[in-house]
């Protein structure tokens, strides 16, 4: 396994849930997005499973679907960190994406909090 050396610095702050949700990722306004499944949310951001990682730093807009039956949770973001883990035995790469939440609002962030309890 390669760890991207950003993640190490990076301290988290915040409680986390560890949970599978969907995800939807923009990176531009012109990007209908995609769906992704999540490694786990806190109030402060959100790990999402993909088969690539993202440039760091990369800005996307994040749109979270919780089961609590409200509307979905969307907030912009940045890349924070990549973390690779080799599945040759499976066929494929498999990347936790670390995203910091850099815009959301109050209401989502309680929400999140209220969420992850």
């Amino acid at each position: 396994m390669n760890i991207d050396d950003s993640r190490t610095e990076e301290k988290r702050e915040k409680l986390r849930l560890n949970i599978l949700v969907s995800c939807i990722l923009r990176f531009s306004t012109t990007d209908n997005g995609h769906k992704y499944p999540t490694r786990n949310i806190g109030p402060g951001g959100v790990c999402v499973i993909l088969s690539h990682p993202i440039e760091i730093n990369k800005k996307v807009l994040i749109t979270l679907e919780l089961p609590d039956g409200a509307p979905p949770v969307t907030a912009m973001g940045r890349i924070a960190w990549n973390y690779h883990y080799n599945l040759e035995m499976k066929g494929g790469n498999r990347y936790d994406v670390g995203i910091k939440f850099i815009k959301i609002t109050d209401k989502d962030v309680q929400r999140i909090h209220h969420f992850i309890g």
